[in-house]
């Protein structure tokens, strides 16, 4: 499922840039929303999978976390800085530093960078409350009841006169009552339900979440119900079915998924700088931008996949005292980790 994540993404990028080499804003393809369904099905995933971590020692947890996100990031970092100054040097002429650079929530993202590293920040934030289940050894009801508790106080937000003009970039005192987060809190909670028997917890969830959107809809529109159902029931799908037969491309881009999604923009915009004052058209533009951005995204993704499975996971596992083999399969990709072959689109989404 992240390899269809990350392609929808990719092709939300592709789409966009095509249509301004021919000076279309394309709005009305924007308004499908093809890159913010791939998003958020990455956050309901993540929440999923995440749910799966939670009964190993809180150090581990963070070890693994931070040495999954961050080396890749600045990897990805360096790339896009170096495709500005060889195609978009103007943009590298007053650099500013953001907080938000550091995938922190600040309020403001950086200009200079073209890794649409947002959605790590939400990633950020999630694994930091998760981490402070783990050290604080909530056990799993407790865990769940949070996660509730988390999901009513975003419904609420509204009537809490707790608003961002631009979720993307929220800031500290408004990320956690961003609407993105109940993707995390759903896919958490679905694992519950599937692997555990916690079904009543799923139930009222969904249930706040419909409720929410018939009665106000102030934070879920028919939009995100429908994603999150069809999601919901993808991800159960291939929990429940682990011996479907997905195809190996499908596989192989899952596994490189993150380095996938982190850099295909960055080689979009360098080639947009090319053909934007003499375009091919919308088409064959189309072809350029989606081919160069999956091959080139799928080769760092490959790269940054190999590096951490065979340097910066047994690193973790080494840091936080468990002794492993550094060949040993890792099933993570993007974001998060996993060792669920079913959930991940086997081996992984």
């Amino acid at each position: 499922m992240r390899a269809i994540a990350a392609t929808l993404v990719l092709a939300q990028h592709a789409v966009y840039f095509a249509g301004l080499t021919e000076g279309e804003d394309m709005m009305a393809f924007r308004y499908l929303y093809v890159g913010a369904i791939g998003v958020f099905l990455f956050f309901m995933i993540s929440g999923f999978v995440m749910a799966l971590q939670t009964g190993q020692p809180a150090r581990r947890f963070a070890l693994h976390r931070l040495l999954r996100i961050y080396p890749g990031y600045l990897l990805a970092s360096f790339v896009n800085l170096l495709l500005l100054a060889l195609f978009l040097p103007g943009a590298l002429q007053d650099p500013r530093f953001e907080i938000s650079l550091l995938l922190l929530p600040s309020g403001s993202l950086s200009p200079m960078l073209q890794v649409p590293y947002w959605s790590l920040i939400y990633e950020i934030v999630f694994y930091f409350l998760l981490f402070l289940a783990i050290a604080l050894k909530l056990r799993p009801a407790i865990q769940t009841a949070f996660m509730l508790v988390w999901a009513l106080l975003i419904l609420m937000a509204p009537a809490l006169s707790v608003r961002s003009d631009f979720w993307a970039s929220a800031g500290a005192g408004t990320i956690l009552f961003s609407p993105f987060n109940l993707y995390f809190i759903g896919g958490f909670l679905l694992c519950g339900a599937l692997q555990h028997g916690r079904r009543f917890a799923l139930a009222l969830w969904l249930a706040m979440i419909l409720v929410e959107s018939l009665w106000r809809g102030a934070v879920m529109n028919e939009f995100h119900i429908r994603l999150i159902l069809c999601g919901g029931a993808g991800l159960a799908l291939a929990s429940l079915l682990p011996w479907i037969p997905w195809p190996r491309l499908l596989a192989r881009i899952g596994d490189w998924s993150y380095g996938l999604y982190l850099v295909h923009l960055p080689i979009i915009v360098a080639l947009y700088q090319l053909l934007k004052d003499d375009g091919p058209g919308f088409w064959p533009a189309f072809a350029i931008f989606f081919g160069a951005g999956l091959a080139g995204g799928s080769a760092f993704g490959g790269l940054e996949y190999w590096l951490y499975r065979r340097s910066l996971r047994p690193l973790a596992d080494r840091l936080s005292g468990k002794s492993v083999s550094s060949g040993a399969r890792d099933r993570g990709t993007g974001p998060v980790s996993t060792v669920v072959p079913a959930v991940t689109a086997s081996p992984r989404s």
